[in-house]
């Protein structure tokens, strides 16, 4: 439900890398506010209805293409420019929080929609990148961890029941 926020850095460099990623950024951000309009205005009487279903379809498109612009620049950023090994780690850890908050997001809209098996399909495949995160100490550059562990619980858990806390 954040907006992704980018440095004031970003905004003052005049390089490519800087404006593809502001350009991601834009386009996730507008998806993101499609979906949550679509979810402000989510009638529970009637599932969804068709202005919401529309709002939802526009949100994964840009979502779609945000992906795309990302991995895009992700691809360019590491064929043009070896860099060293601590700036590569903070792109890698940037990289794939914008890359599971977009499989997140997608998988709320398709579960939103009642495609639940695609939901299901983004959902597995967040939760076995965070899993390979957290296997590699990696756990701490996720920013929104508890949230995504949480939306793949049913993964898990699947038809299982929990025991209360003690």
């Amino acid at each position: 439900q954040s907006p992704i926020r980018l440095s004031i850095n970003h905004l003052r460099s005049a390089d490519v890398d800087s404006h593809s990623v502001m350009s991601a950024t834009l386009v996730f951000n507008i998806a993101l506010s499609h979906h949550l309009m679509a979810h402000k205005n989510w009638d529970h009487d009637n599932c969804c209805s068709p202005r919401v279903r529309k709002r939802l379809h526009g949100a994964l498109k840009l979502y779609e293409l945000s992906f795309h612009m990302h991995a895009q620049r992700a691809t360019t950023v590491t064929t043009n420019n070896p860099s060293t090994l601590a700036s590569a780690n903070i792109v890698f850890s940037n990289d794939m929080n914008f890359a599971l908050a977009l499989i997140n997001n997608s998988g709320h809209i398709y579960e939103s929609l009642g495609l639940v098996n695609k939901a299901r399909k983004f959902y597995s495949h967040m939760l076995s990148s965070v899993m390979m995160m957290i296997d590699g100490g990696e756990a701490t550059t996720i920013k929104e961890l508890d949230g995504f562990l949480r939306n793949t619980q049913r993964l898990v858990l699947d038809g299982q029941q929990v025991a209360a806390a003690a």
